[in-house]
């Protein structure tokens, strides 16, 4: 791997990582707004990945919504559509 492939590398390292910590922000705040409609119902988990997020209920229940490649908007529409519209 020459220099240019190396920083290449790096970068699209410190991408992800980015992406990655800004969607954890991002499933925080929604985790918040839906505990404050439904009393404590849920824990969303981002996968190490960030491929997938679980949703942990407070029954016991558990489900897991695919969000690999998504775009941050497009990462929440997911969860609330998968884990509490459908």
């Amino acid at each position: 791997m020459n220099i240019q492939e190396k920083n290449e590398s790096i970068k699209r390292t410190m991408v992800e990582k980015r992406e990655l910590r800004q969607k954890k922000a991002a499933l925080d705040r929604l985790e918040d707004a839906i505990n404050t409609f439904d009393n404590e119902a849920c824990l969303l988990t981002l996968s190490a990945d960030g491929n997938t997020v679980t949703i942990h209920f407070i029954s016991g229940r558990r489900k897991t919504v695919n969000i690999h490649c998504d775009s941050g908007i497009a990462m929440l529409y997911d969860v609330l559509k998968q884990g509490f519209i459908e």
